[in-house]
């Protein structure tokens, strides 16, 4: 498994015109997810994220891109309010992706360290159970990030029982 320098890896606010790009990765987000939940994506019906619009118009909201060498690799989407309960202040990742290619070297856990490092603060990362790969996935990105001073939460949702993982960004100094 080959990582990836840093260097390599630019991570940007994306812009509203990039909504065109950042709609592409959700849909393959969601049909990468379709695997653990079949019920998220329907391949015949047009794909749509209600909510994307709303990253460029509320202040609490921030879409992020990924880049390696110049080429898309994922995106982060970050809403500072806690999804669980609706409390101000509180990081979200609403969604994260990185593309297939780009897995298991190193730059999903770079890019997530760099977004929990742009907000400062408490942090809740949610991920399905029935999702086995990003369970992991996030397992040892969080791990890493706070040398194993995450808090592990359990919540049911949609019929769905979520893993969340709370912890504090520090301050940048």
């Amino acid at each position: 498994m080959r990582q990836v320098n840093p260097v390599e890896i630019r991570i940007c606010r994306a812009d509203i015109q990039h909504r065109s790009e950042l709609l592409r990765l959700l849909e393959q987000h969601y049909r990468d997810l379709s695997e653990f939940t079949p019920w998220l994506f329907r391949i015949h019906e047009p794909f749509d994220y209600p909510a994307l619009p709303s990253y460029w118009t509320e202040p609490d909201r921030h879409p992020f891109l990924f880049r390696v060498a110049e080429r898309l690799a994922g995106f982060a989407l970050v809403q500072q309010r806690s999804h669980l309960s609706g409390s101000p202040g509180i990081n979200d990742i609403a969604e994260f992706f990185v593309l297939r290619e780009y897995r298991r070297r190193g730059i999903g856990r770079s890019a997530a360290h760099a977004v929990f490092q742009a907000f400062p603060g408490t942090w809740e990362v949610r991920v399905r159970e029935c999702n086995t790969i990003g369970l992991s996935f996030w397992e040892n990105t969080v791990e890493t990030f706070t040398q194993s001073g995450a808090r592990e939460l359990r919540h049911e949702e949609d019929s769905s029982i979520w893993r969340v993982f709370v912890f504090e960004s520090p301050p940048l100094l």
